[in-house]
Order: C-alpha cells, then sequence, then structure tokens
C-alpha cells in the first residue's frame, strides 16, 4: 500500500471526520485503537498515535507510514523529538536514516536509528492550525 500525501491526508480527514462523528467529539477510541503491531508511540513524551503502517515492499525497503499528535506548547519543534519506536526488528533499517518530506509546503524531517527510534522534527515552513497538531508522515527507507 503506497499513498501519495493528498491521499494520506484524504485518509487522514476522513478518519477523523468519521470518528469524531461515531465517539461524540472524542478522537479518544481512534488513538485506543491504533495499529500498533509494528510501531509504538513515545507516550511518556506525549505523543499519541493515529495508526500505522510499516512494512516491507516487494523491492525490500520499507515503507513507514504514520499519523501521530501532539500539543504544540512545550516543544522546540525545530530540534528533533521521540516520537515512538518500531519495534519489529525485520523493519528495522540497517543504518540510521535521515529522510526529509514536504507536506503542503511544510518541510519535515524523519530521523530512524537502526535500533528504531524515530525523530521527527519541524524544517521549514509553519505547523498546521490547531492544537493538538495532528502530522502524518510518509516516506520510503
Amino acid at each position: 500500500m503506497n499513498l501519495d500525501n493528498n491521499n494520506l491526508l484524504v485518509l487522514l480527514f476522513l478518519s477523523l471526520f468519521f470518528s469524531v462523528s461515531a465517539y461524540g467529539q472524542s478522537n479518544d477510541a481512534v488513538i485506543a485503537n491504533a495499529d500498533t503491531s509494528n510501531f509504538i508511540p513515545n507516550r511518556q513524551g506525549m505523543w499519541a498515535l493515529y495508526n500505522s503502517y510499516v512494512a516491507k515492499t516487494n523491492d525490500g525497503s520499507t515503507d513507514f507510514e504514520v499519523i501521530v499528535q501532539h500539543y504544540k506548547e512545550g516543544i522546540d519543534w525545530s530540534k528533533e523529538q521521540l516520537v515512538g519506536k518500531i519495534k519489529t526488528q525485520s523493519l528495522l533499517p540497517s543504518q540510521d536514516k535521515n529522510i526529509s518530506y514536504d507536506l503542503l509546503g511544510v518541510k519535515y524531517a524523519i530521523h530512524i536509528l537502526k535500533n528504531g527510534q524515530c525523530f521527527l522534527n519541524l524544517v521549514s515552513g509553519s505547523l498546521p492550525e490547531g492544537d493538538p497538531v495532528i502530522i502524518p508522515v510518509q516516506v520510503k527507507y
């Protein structure tokens, strides 16, 4: 499954719309039911996970797609923030990966260590409106 940024955003907004409608204006049920089989959020750092997809592709690379949430205050978004960890040994990169990606004119970087820790930071542009902020990540390594 390989989604481009626009498809990922549409999926995010539709899932949020239906979750808010179905659960009385709360995203708690969506967060509670997020797929954590291959990726776990850094809950101690107050990161929440909407969903994740981390899997090997046919060409041997790995698709890494997560939707994470955090409150804007208390974080220096220009510095790397530990958002979570890849749990499955076979999905870990053989060496640390630094990958930049653009999302609606905003540039982010994801740093995936070979031990599975994943760090996110804002490279340029502004965070989306609203608090908490929800950030989709979609990269391949």
